[in-house]
């Protein structure tokens, strides 16, 4: 049977990089992409389509503004109902949608700025997910995964990254418990840190007079020296983790811990 994939922050970057080794790489296929930029949706759907496999895919775009949680609901409620009836051999959910967010000493954000930061980060991981899991759990016969595009910076401390961090670790931590409650289920899920790679975030990096000094200078030497990750490199470890799926349900997996293709 086929396999269901949703993917949010599909529009560019690290998330067109995993729709792309998806379609490539996982057949039968039905995937479906999110993002709130319709236009970037649309051209990582035309990448994907032009690429040559041997079973075309079924992809289409669900387009969602995240920072909106009253169009979250609405918008995922009434797409996970579409597929709800339909049978599916794994669905799959990944979460990769996110923001690097204000950067600097940890005392310069208010409350209204981390409520803002962390609702986005954080309130639609959780409310997606249990939308996800009340819609496809009834069904024992069909394997559940729950994938969150997690971080180094989730279980490690990284001076002026105080709400990005908080809000991976957050995230980490809600996919721990969820595999904690789901341990004798259908139901995995995978905290993936990608690696430090070269996206239009490390350019923030590089760029912000508001990032540590050392760590602005640490990405700094890594794009002079070319030893930031490719994203279609990351993209095609996680896929690959995917399709072993001998990940153990809850645990974090950096790309350095694995090896290289």
């Amino acid at each position: 049977m086929t396999n269901l994939v949703f993917l949010t922050g599909a529009s560019r970057g690290f998330g067109r990089a995993i729709a792309l080794q998806l379609y490539q790489h996982v057949s039968p296929l039905r995937l479906v992409l999110s993002a709130r930029d319709v236009n970037g949706l649309n051209l990582t759907k035309l990448l994907s389509e032009q690429q040559e496999v041997k079973v075309k895919p079924g992809i289409s775009i669900a387009p969602c503004d995240l920072s909106d949680m009253s169009q979250i609901d609405l918008t995922f409620r009434d797409l996970f109902s579409q597929y709800k009836s339909t049978r599916f051999s794994k669905v799959t959910f990944i979460h990769n949608a996110g923001s690097l967010g204000p950067l600097g000493a940890a005392q310069l954000h208010s409350s209204g700025t981390a409520a803002a930061y962390l609702a986005f980060n954080v309130g639609s991981t959780i409310g997606i997910s249990s939308l996800f899991m009340n819609a496809f759990l009834g069904d024992s016969s069909v394997q559940v995964r729950l994938i969150n595009i997690s971080s180094k910076a989730a279980i490690e401390p990284f001076k002026s990254y105080s709400l990005y961090c908080a809000g991976k670790a957050a995230r980490d931590s809600y996919l721990a418990v969820v595999a904690a409650e789901n341990s004798n289920s259908n139901l995995k899920t995978l905290n993936y840190a990608p690696g430090p790679m070269d996206t239009d975030m490390a350019t923030e990096i590089r760029q912000s007079s508001s990032v540590d000094k050392d760590l602005r200078t640490l990405y700094q030497r890594m794009h002079s020296e070319g030893t930031l990750v490719s994203p279609e490199d990351s993209a095609s470890k996680l896929v690959g983790l995917l399709k072993e799926d001998a990940f153990i349900s809850g645990s974090h997996i950096d790309y350095y811990d694995l090896p290289s293709i």
